[in-house]
């Protein structure tokens, strides 16, 4: 048997070692563990600090990239504003540039000076267009053309240079008014390619001496630099009754081309009779004045009949003869009103719509502009009736 002693003893030995045992198992363990984190997560082993300085360093890279990414749609949204108001501008722009008056047709005897092929056009802003007549063979004229002479014949550089400038094509001028020079360097100075020019010039009246003829033929030429007209005119009958001469001389020069058609001005029938019973050709227009107020009836007939074509000047009227009855003429207003127009676009679609063509003349820019502004809308029969009435004496005052 054991002491107490010898009991005591060996039981705390066997606690020892049980205590021992149990530690060991326990470190064990906690090396699996270590070993677990370290496979699954290697973070969780490093230093306290270092994880949180990772932490705090992700976080602000995350907030950067919010930051870069609505920066980069800001951007965006700015550009396409930016697109969008690119391409508004571009529409106003063409929207204002189509026409501000805009006379184009659909038809294919249209007037418009195409200047696509023309880098030199200078100034030439081409806010008119122009319907053409054809006075001859591949003969095209502006219905409607500028003039030069009158009360403002010293302004004709102004007035032709404005002309060109707006779009306008047709010029007419003559001998007698002492300022071909200056129309020649209007037209220089536009950039306007001389073939886009339609110019209609007038020799003074009717000579025997044909030499006379022919220099002033050459002179009108050289006055207006160009080596042909497109039109060339006799002013005036004068006192002759007999206008042969003058009128066979004038075919010369039209068989040499030099003139592209050839006619009058100021005929009355008693000037056209004899010269159309001599005649080869046969004169392409017959320019007489001629406006809503004022119609030699007897004249228009005559020339129509006999196939020439009727120009008026002074389609307006002239301030010197008529003063305002043109504008104040009651028909002309009550007219003018029903279309939103002004008296004179009345007075000049009366003149177009009779298939008669125009000269007139105004150094306004503005006045040219609108004056000729008569394509777009059309009179009635009733309305023609009524402006026909008014140079027969039963028109409104």
């Amino acid at each position: 048997m054991m002491t107490t002693g010898r009991r005591e003893a060996r039981n705390n030995k066997m606690n020892e070692e049980l205590n021992r045992f149990v530690i060991d198992n326990d470190d064990d363990d906690n090396d699996d563990d270590d070993a677990e984190f370290n496979e699954n997560d290697e973070e969780f082993v490093e230093n306290p600090n270092d994880f949180i300085k990772k932490q705090q360093q992700q976080q602000q890279q995350k907030a950067t990239n919010k930051c870069v990414s609505f920066r980069v749609v800001i951007v965006g949204i700015v550009l396409l504003i930016a697109f969008v108001a690119i391409l508004l501008n571009v529409f106003s722009l063409e929207n204002n540039t189509t026409k501000t008056v805009d006379y184009n047709t659909t038809t294919s005897d249209s007037y418009s000076s195409d200047n696509s092929n023309n880098s030199s056009i200078g100034n030439a802003t081409d806010v008119i267009h122009m319907e053409t007549r054809e006075i001859g063979p591949e003969v095209h004229m502006p219905v409607i053309s500028i003039g030069t002479g009158g009360l403002e014949m010293d302004k004709a550089k102004e007035i032709v240079s404005t002309w060109l400038k707006v779009g306008g094509r047709g010029i007419d001028t003559a001998l007698l008014y002492h300022n071909q020079e200056n129309v020649q360097q209007a037209i220089l100075d536009s950039g306007v390619p001389r073939e886009d020019v339609f110019i209609t010039t007038k020799i003074p009246t009717c000579e025997k001496d044909q030499q006379t003829i022919m220099e002033q033929i050459e002179k009108d030429l050289y006055l207006l630099g160009t080596d042909y007209v497109d039109l060339m005119l006799i002013h005036n009958a004068g006192d002759s009754d007999d206008c042969w001469r003058t009128w066979q001389t004038l075919e010369q020069y039209y068989w040499k081309n030099v003139c592209r058609a050839i006619g009058v001005s100021n005929f009355r029938p008693k000037d056209l009779k004899p010269l159309l019973e001599k005649a080869e050709i046969l004169p392409a227009v017959n320019q007489i004045e001629l406006n809503v107020v004022d119609v030699d009836y007897e004249t228009v007939n005559y020339t129509t009949t006999h196939g020439i074509i009727v120009q008026a000047y002074s389609p307006l009227g002239r301030s010197s003869v008529h003063g305002d009855d043109i504008p104040h003429n009651e028909i002309v207003q009550s007219i003018a009103k029903n279309y939103g127009v002004t008296t004179y676009q009345i007075a000049m679609k009366w003149i177009l719509q009779h298939d008669w063509i125009a000269t007139f003349q105004s150094s306004s820019e503005k006045h040219q502009i609108v004056d000729v502004d008569v394509f777009d809308f059309t009179l009635s029969d009733a309305e023609m009736k009524l402006l026909d009435e008014i140079s027969a004496g039963g028109g409104g005052s």
